[in-house]
């Protein structure tokens, strides 16, 4: 994943309660954090994200 889209994937991480830290700064480290914090949420919490992926898409 480019870097840009997994700054906005921990963003969006962070907003959700997932992460509550700054991203780590060495690549493999902030890799290993993000799928241990996308692995970590919440049945609502996915709920949620595709919620506002329906609303995006406009359905």
């Amino acid at each position: 994943m480019e870097r840009r889209r997994a700054l906005n994937l921990w963003t969006a991480l962070s907003e959700l309660g997932a992460v509550d830290r700054r991203r780590p700064v060495v690549d493999i480290a902030a890799a290993k954090a993000t799928v241990a914090a996308v692995a970590a949420l919440t049945d609502e919490a996915v709920a949620r994200v595709r919620r506002v992926v329906d609303l995006a898409r406009g359905a």
